[in-house]
């Protein structure tokens, strides 16, 4: 079954062969595939590394046409190959996913010639298992650039663009503040003209001082606000910053205060304003209207508080050694009452709409407080009230007029005083505490008790 003149021909066979090509098939067929790969024209090779030009099968063509082809590396850089006369041409001598770029012109055999041609680009080599964005082919090792807190994208410096889906979005490295891969980022303007990145993230519409947000404005949103304020929640609406300041404080409290109110409850806001400190007390006294004081407190363990009752709302909160209170616009002098010794650290007076100057004076009168403990044992404490300086004389003396202890004796200035007295010494009973500066007297009973 073998074409004996074509296998002759092709393979020099003189008589039938005894088996078949090694590959299987027939020796005519294998010899009409040989001729037909003879047939097909062959590239030119161009050796870039060298410039050496290996000729491929000439133009079947009675036209003759000259070429020159021109190619970079860098896209700037242009170096030349002239004399070009094949139809296809396989170029080498690339390192693996080099950039090439490419641009030909010709001239025919009557001398025309064409202007370059659109430059077109390309990468050398296999392209592998990974390409980025664009279709460019890369090696393994540039997968470290994904997610490298560097932003690998369509305008990135680098060479390669890992800003989409497929590389999630160079693992969020070019995302911007709203999610979006290589986004603008925020640009949405809300009411308040804030920017955002979308309607929905626009902060809610609400009224000044609705801290409670019940979409009403009412003693309510004064009590949120102080608990704040305190520390006695974390939990608050966006619109207790009044003032739009950035925080929560005892201005948007008197902020409140007014919008409740419908304006000032008095004539004239207060200006300035002293907190007068007393052995026991802490009075206020004002030259218009107060919105709210806050004060900080340090004191003993044996301290406790009562706070005054005519206001909109008071509280407090002790924590170790401090204790901090709000009162929000005191009807009447009076502050708050104590036991045990305090000192005033931080007072901030407030009328309708902003903090004033607030001093912390001398006591008006003279005064001996109650005792604390009482009964006691060993140790009770009381505070001097001291109006103006003056010699000051506090002894203890028992039922009978007898003075058992002296706890003070001296100049002192106008200030508070606070005095303890120890009497492990003395037996159980009642026992007198008695203060005398000029014209001015106090005394206090104590119960001993062992």
């Amino acid at each position: 079954d073998e074409d004996m003149m074509l296998i002759s021909k092709v393979f020099g066979f003189d008589r039938a062969p005894l088996k078949g090509p090694a590959m299987g098939g027939t020796w005519t067929n294998l010899a009409e595939r040989k001729l037909d790969r003879m047939s097909q024209p062959k590239s030119a090779l161009i050796n870039i590394a060298t410039g050496e030009v290996t000729p491929g099968t000439p133009l079947n063509s009675d036209r003759y046409v000259q070429y020159t082809l021109a190619y970079s590396v860098d896209g700037s850089n242009w170096y030349y190959v002239n004399d070009l006369v094949f139809n296809n041409y396989t170029i080498y001598g690339f390192d693996q996913h080099q950039d090439t770029y490419w641009s030909v012109y010709g001239i025919n055999n009557d001398g025309a010639v064409t202007g370059w041609s659109n430059t077109t680009s390309a990468q050398a080599g296999d392209c592998g298992d990974y390409q980025d964005c664009d279709g460019r082919c890369f090696a393994e090792a540039y997968l470290s650039w994904v997610g490298d807190d560097s932003c690998d994208g369509s305008t990135a410096p680098y060479g390669y663009n890992f800003a989409c889906e497929a590389w999630d979005c160079d693992d969020g490295d070019c995302a911007d503040e709203c999610g979006a891969c290589e986004g603008s980022g925020a640009g949405f303007t809300c009411w308040d003209n804030s920017i955002v990145c979308s309607e929905e993230d626009c902060p809610l519409q609400c009224s000044a001082g609705d801290a409670n947000d019940d979409g009403s404005i009412n003693v309510t949103d004064i009590v949120t606000m102080v608990a704040y304020i305190l520390g006695n929640t974390d939990t608050i609406g966006d619109c207790a910053d009044v003032n739009g300041d950035g925080g929560i404080n005892v201005t948007d409290i008197v902020g409140t205060v007014s919008i409740i109110l419908g304006g000032n409850a008095r004539t004239a806001d207060a200006t300035s304003a002293e907190i007068i400190k007393t052995a026991d007390s802490a009075k206020l006294k004002a030259d218009g209207f107060v919105g709210a004081v806050q004060m900080t407190l340090s004191h003993g363990d044996d301290f406790s508080i009562e706070l005054t009752d005519d206001a909109m709302v008071a509280d407090y909160k002790t924590t170790g050694d401090l204790t901090t209170l709000i009162i929000v616009t005191p009807g009447s002098e009076e502050l708050f009452t104590a036991q045990g010794e305090f000192k005033v650290e931080e007072a901030v007076v407030a009328n309708s709409s902003t903090t004033i100057d607030a001093s912390i004076a001398t006591p008006e009168v003279f005064g001996l407080s109650s005792a604390y403990p009482n009964p006691f044992n060993p140790t009770t404490s009381v505070a001097l009230s001291l109006p103006n300086d003056s010699y000051v004389s506090i002894t203890v003396y028992n039922v009978i007029g007898q003075t058992v202890a002296t706890l003070a004796d001296g100049y002192m200035t106008a200030d508070v005083y606070s005095f303890s007295w120890d009497a492990s010494s003395v037996p159980s009973g009642a026992y007198f505490i008695r203060a005398e500066a000029g014209n001015d007297v106090g005394v206090q009973k104590v119960m001993l008790l062992k």
